[in-house]
């Protein structure tokens, strides 16, 4: 007879080995069931109060179930750097578009001046206009000032597209009380240029004005005379027509007495 004693048992080392195979089979499994079943979104990293701007330091990530994704969730953190929050978002909270200041859509310079016209930056001093009260598309003239004090028109109805503004300063009198009030404070702005269209032919005597160092003077249109549609004309008087001698007349009249007598000059 044949001694089978022994064969039925099974090693340790054995049962371990298929243990461990089962048990990476079931992570892997509830691994899969999970990214089947959930989503990885952009959530706080810390709290974050309203108006701050996004940076990554401030992201971070949590895994929610699909079903509970909230609307608007962030799935990318680069699509919200530099982006401000008009609303807080607690630590370890979802963050959505709607948590967000709206931003407009983007709108290329190239895109903005009217048809016929180009575009051109003129420096000018921080008080030299009141800035608040200007706006996108106001028409104006544009004057150059020598050094001797003599003005020439280098731009006719030139249109205000925008603003260079520099470091933020509290109020200069370059606001116009008149207007704003006396007791109203408004935050104003060191402006180192206006962004202007123009026609084209005005660009090279602004560019040469401006590099001859003549000072730029800004004469803008009312509202009233844009929508008449006749602007009034800035064009300076000629210096000449009033040095020149005057005028020698045809004839004159000479008086003796009661007698009258008129005399051609010719």
């Amino acid at each position: 007879m044949q001694n089978y004693r022994g064969r039925g048992r099974i090693s340790i080392p054995y049962l371990l080995t298929i243990g461990i195979a089962v048990l990476l089979t079931v992570v892997l499994a509830a691994r899969q069931v999970t990214r089947s079943t959930s989503i990885r979104i952009v959530a706080a990293r810390g709290a974050i109060r309203n108006g701050d701007k996004i940076d990554a330091s401030r992201l971070g990530f949590a895994t929610v179930p699909k079903s509970a994704v909230p609307p608007g969730a962030i799935l990318d953190p680069a699509a919200i750097i530099g982006r401000v929050l008009q609303r807080p978002v607690a630590e370890g909270k979802a963050i959505t578009t709607a948590d967000f200041v709206p931003s407009g859509p983007v709108m290329w310079l190239a895109d903005a001046p009217p048809e016929g016209r180009v575009v051109i930056t003129v420096s000018v001093p921080g008080t030299l206009l009141p800035v608040q009260q200007l706006r996108a598309g106001d028409q104006m003239e544009v004057l150059a000032v020598t050094t001797q004090g003599h003005s020439h028109v280098i731009a006719r109805d030139a249109y205000l597209l925008g603003s260079i503004m520099g470091k933020q300063a509290p109020p200069r009198n370059n606001t116009l009380e008149s207007i704003t009030g006396r007791g109203e404070q408004h935050a104003s702005v060191s402006v180192v240029g206006l962004v202007l269209a123009v026609r084209p032919q005005d660009a090279s005597p602004i560019a040469a004005a401006q590099g001859v160092g003549e000072r730029l003077t800004f004469v803008l249109h009312g509202s009233r005379e844009i929508q008449s549609g006749r602007l009034l004309d800035v064009t300076p008087v000629s210096h000449a027509s009033h040095d020149a001698a005057p005028k020698t007349p045809d004839q004159v009249e000479l008086i003796s007495g009661s007698k009258r007598e008129k005399v051609n000059l010719n």
